[in-house]
């Protein structure tokens, strides 16, 4: 998960992509493919070279099995869509409504990808939190507080559900 906030620009995808970097080698075991949730209700805007470096860092992901986009603005899901007509992107790129959706579908996709969901987490620092839903089974979350950038103007917050889904949350002013 990933959570972002604020006004994106170059300088600030730069350092955030380089903490995902950390992340995902701290919390995904080495060479299992995962899936990315991006919360971007906190974004408001970007700018055209950190738009830019999102996407060309995004494409060279090898291990990204899918990413999911929930609380976008009308203007990032038209460009999402676009993003996704013309093929930019090698792997599944969806926008769901919210977290519960976003969750059930990373799931559907690492199911489909034949990632085991019930795979051993990677041995981390942090203590996991176990998150109850009102349906189905229960979810367990690293997170740790290192893996939160704040910067003038932006925020980004991560964290791995269940070994293998690595949720962006955005935030802003």
């Amino acid at each position: 998960m990933s959570q972002v906030s604020g006004y994106a620009t170059l300088r600030g995808v730069e350092k955030a992509f380089r903490l995902l970097s950390e992340v995902v080698t701290a919390g995904i075991a080495e060479g299992r493919p995962y899936v990315q949730i991006e919360d971007w209700s906190g974004l408001q805007g970007a700018s055209l070279d950190g738009r830019k470096y999102y996407i060309d860092y995004t494409k060279k992901r090898d291990r990204l099995l899918g990413l999911i986009f929930y609380g976008v603005s009308p203007l990032f899901k038209m460009s999402i869509k676009l993003g996704k007509r013309l093929n930019i992107l090698k792997f599944d790129v969806k926008i769901v409504k919210d977290y519960s959706e976003a969750i059930k579908l990373a799931l559907k996709m690492l199911s489909a990808g034949k990632t085991q969901v019930d795979d051993s987490l990677v041995n981390l620092t942090s203590q996991p939190s176990v998150v109850f839903a009102e349906e189905g089974p229960s979810h367990e979350i690293v997170a740790n507080d290192d893996w939160y950038l704040q910067l003038d103007g932006f925020s980004a917050r991560f964290e791995i559900i269940d070994g293998h889904i690595f949720h962006a949350d955005t935030r802003g002013f």
